[in-house]
């Protein structure tokens, strides 16, 4: 609050939403006026007199229903000025938006309220989104973190990274990572009308702990972790796969842990669940950014390498790579589909046999057209030919082998297609038949091979990727 008291940010302007101008009064320098404004006009106010008013001033309320539009509004008629949104929630002052240098704001933010660096802060505030790479955001130092990215950025290897460095770091402190999925069946037994601290212990308990031979020694270091130490380091990954009817059971359990002395909580969720998340956790949200062309070349050489143990001719290796991702750039300039951590793993997948034969001739044969659907395809049909080659040793030039692989892929794509709907669709709307449980059975007893899916939970398949689960269900849609 107290930015609002500093001269030095003369001559910035404040527009300040969540707050009464009475109360804005109390908390700005005492010759200093405020104004309010609402971009709606309102005859019974007579917005357009107060509105006309607030060029004398440099500290405005804002009002109406839509807040963006006002704001967009304040900058058109401060043209020359730097313009600063802020949300008063709980006592503090959010920074939501600013049009101009923000220089003068970071000069006021202290080190006890952030431990970001300003350089991470003023490319932020100056692209309006902040994004930051893979090996920065454990700098992020806030007790609050939302992560929001598109899927297969790496939001759940990032924050299994987050996890490993947070007990490196303090091998005393509890580590408790909830990835959503796995709990759907906690999560219908709670009520949100009577979950209080004592539920939160229990929940948090049951996803760190579940098989623990010391159940009640365990749950009451927990619990006084929670209500007096303050070292735990809760970790919720994929709110956005949460089943629409859990989601406010979810919320409950963010709102419980608001009150506790969790020393950090980290959230991670696709950019559908932003504005209620950072609603929820008073934050701002982080994106992550596409991976740049260097790293791309040293992921895909780093998934490569174990097929071909042996080859020497690095040079040549770095060439095929090059000449890959640069067919992919050509195909789509400007969109940096490569920069993507999920859909490089699955090229590589698809390169694998590709490669072998290209260091034998030395003759890129590069396709003329390629799109997502063809690298999810491939990725498939290479997954099946693993399989069947290298674990059933299958003779693929028998031509009655390639017709029984034919039959039973599709039999078996059938079933990862209805699989899929478990995960994308509500369960209520997708009732399982017979064959998908014998299926996911089969799966969760560890006598499926192939790969695609790596495990059930609560009778819900859990996918290689989100996004291949994706892929099935257009699949099944088409």
């Amino acid at each position: 609050m107290d930015i609002l008291q500093k001269r030095s940010t003369y001559p910035d302007i404040f527009v300040v939403s969540g707050m009464e101008k009475n109360d804005l009064v109390g908390i700005v320098p005492s010759e200093e006026k405020v104004g309010s404004f609402c971009a709606e006009e309102d005859h019974v106010t007579d917005n357009s007199t107060q509105n006309n008013e607030v060029l004398e001033k440099r500290f405005i309320v804002l009002k109406g229903r839509n807040l963006k539009s006002s704001f967009v509004k304040l900058c058109e008629m401060f043209r020359r000025k730097t313009v600063h949104w802020l949300k008063y929630k709980d006592g503090k002052l959010l920074w939501k938006k600013t049009r101009g240098d923000i220089e003068n704001l970071l000069d006021c933010i202290g080190e006890e309220e952030t431990s970001r660096e300003k350089r991470i802060l003023r490319e932020c505030m100056k692209s309006g989104s902040c994004k930051v790479n893979e090996e920065t955001i454990w700098d992020l130092g806030e007790r609050t973190v939302l992560v929001v990215a598109e899927p297969g950025m790496g939001k759940s290897s990032t924050t299994t990274q987050v996890a490993w460095n947070t007990k490196l770091a303090d091998p005393t402190s509890w580590v408790v990572r909830i990835n959503w999925n796995d709990h759907t069946r906690k999560l219908q037994e709670i009520n949100t009308e009577t979950f209080n601290p004592v539920s939160l212990v229990e929940f948090l308990f049951s996803a760190e702990l579940p098989n623990s031979k010391y159940t009640d020694i365990n749950r009451n270091l927990l619990k006084q972790a929670l209500q007096d130490r303050g070292n735990v380091t809760v970790l919720m990954d994929g709110f956005d796969e949460i089943s629409p009817i859990h989601a406010d059971k979810a919320t409950a359990i963010l709102s419980e842990r608001m009150k506790t002395k969790v020393e950090r909580v980290w959230v991670t969720s696709r950019p559908v669940q932003k504005e209620k998340l950072e609603k929820e956790l008073s934050v701002t949200a982080y994106g992550m950014r596409n991976l740049s062309y260097e790293p791309q070349k040293l992921l895909l050489l780093k998934l490569l390498l174990p097929n071909i143990s042996g080859y020497k001719d690095q040079e040549y290796l770095y060439s095929f790579i090059h000449r890959s991702l640069f067919l992919l750039h050509e195909l789509y300039p400007g969109k940096n589909c490569t920069g993507i951590p999920v859909l490089i793993k699955i090229i590589a997948t698809c390169l694998e046999l590709v490669l072998v034969k290209h260091l034998k001739s030395r003759n890129f044969n590069a396709p003329t057209k390629i799109d997502l659907i063809d690298v999810y395809d491939t990725f498939v049909e290479r997954k099946f030919h693993i399989y069947e080659t290298e674990k059933k040793r299958e003779d693929f030039m028998n031509a009655s082998v390639q017709d029984d692989h034919e039959i039973l892929k599709e039999i078996y794509l059938e079933k990862l297609e209805k699989s899929s709907l478990l995960v994308t669709l509500p369960s209520d709307l997708n009732p399982l038949s017979k064959e998908e449980i014998q299926f996911l059975e089969m799966v969760q007893d560890g006598k499926d091979k192939i790969g695609i899916v790596k495990n059930v939970v609560d009778k819900r398949p859990n996918f290689k990727h989100r996004s291949v689960a994706e892929y099935f269900t257009a699949r099944w849609l088409s």
